[in-house]
């Protein structure tokens, strides 16, 4: 084995073996307690377009989480 590691989609795309511990055989489990991150949909092209002041909100609101 070469010393640089590939990555599963370079393994895949050359048709070659993934690892069994990257694969999830029993389908995705999450915990029913944990809250889901929502995320918001920001239409750029409307906003680049100058006709919706809404839309830079959601981006600045979206902007100020991240920091």
């Amino acid at each position: 084995m070469c010393s640089h590691s590939k990555t599963v989609q370079e393994l895949t795309f050359n048709g070659e073996q993934v690892p069994e511990n990257y694969i999830y055989k029993d389908g995705y489990s999450r915990d029913p307690s944990a809250p889901l991150m929502e995320i918001p949909v920001i239409d750029i092209y409307v906003g680049l377009l100058g006709t919706s002041p809404q839309e830079f909100q959601k981006l600045k609101s979206t902007l100020s989480k991240v920091t």
